[in-house]
């Protein structure tokens, strides 16, 4: 997918020397045969839902090594953090105003470079406070992406799941597998957003989790609130979803 995205960009730069100088230029999409196309490769995705987030809370890993990858897990499943960031996922900083109390952490994404500001949420502060208050230390991403399948598998998350994903020549294929073995670093973020999104405002969910709202209404623009205003509401909402979906959420999040 890396090559595909590096290919896109040099088509479109072709393209705009082919209209600013007028000369015809090498197009990769024409003149290549279909099976020497670089292809977007893409997969369903999945995320844990609440049930299987707490049998990963509960769980105790009995090495050292999966201990810091199931806090790892937690800090991506409740920041709704990259990877890339899971280091700087601190409690840092408390606010304690007009009957609101909580840590919060304040960092720059190390991929977009946007500013965010993140509660750190019941089940996080938990783990935190069980690792004798420190956070998870930093592993590569291919390191945790094996110990996480192992954390998972001792979960006895292991049911089959089946899965739908676009292969190197443009085909869907069908893909079944343990539900373990499909678990990546990502599961985190898209399961907060997955589990979060029919519950918390669009507004406000995309500022704790860095994402950029593509839509063609000018009205997104106006949405100025500030980082630290916006945590506070996103809290607000998520105590309020919690009480009025006991069935949705299992545990307490604030």
């Amino acid at each position: 997918n890396s090559v595909w995205a590096v290919s896109k960009g040099l088509k479109a730069v072709l393209n705009e020397i082919g209209r600013k100088y007028k000369v015809d230029v090498f197009n990769p999409s024409k003149e290549l045969a279909i099976k020497d196309r670089v292809q977007n490769v893409s997969t369903d995705s999945i995320y844990f839902n609440f049930e299987q987030i707490k049998k990963i809370i509960d769980h105790k890993p009995k090495s050292e090594k999966l201990k810091n990858t199931k806090l790892i897990l937690l800090t991506l499943i409740f920041s709704g953090c990259r990877q890339s960031d899971v280091h700087k996922i601190k409690p840092e900083q408390e606010y304690n105003k007009n009957g609101e109390t909580f840590y919060y952490c304040r960092y720059f994404a190390e991929k977009t470079d946007t500013e965010i500001i993140v509660p750190i949420l019941k089940p996080l502060m938990d783990a935190i406070n069980e690792n004798n208050g420190q956070p998870a230390y930093e592993i590569s991403q291919q390191k945790f992406n094996i110990y996480v399948k192992d954390l998972i598998q001792d979960c006895k998350l292991d049911e089959d799941v089946t899965i739908t994903y676009t292969d190197e020549d443009g085909k869907k294929q069908f893909e079944t597998q343990k539900l373990y073995q499909f678990v990546t670093s990502h599961i985190g973020r898209r399961s907060l957003i997955t589990n979060l999104i029919n519950h918390i405002p669009i507004t406000i969910l995309t500022k704790i989790t860095g994402h950029s709202i593509k839509d063609n209404s000018i009205i997104f623009g106006y949405n100025k609130i500030s980082l630290l205003d916006n945590a506070i509401l996103f809290r607000k909402q998520l105590r309020r979803a919690v009480e009025e979906n006991p069935d949705h959420f299992i545990f307490p999040l604030v």
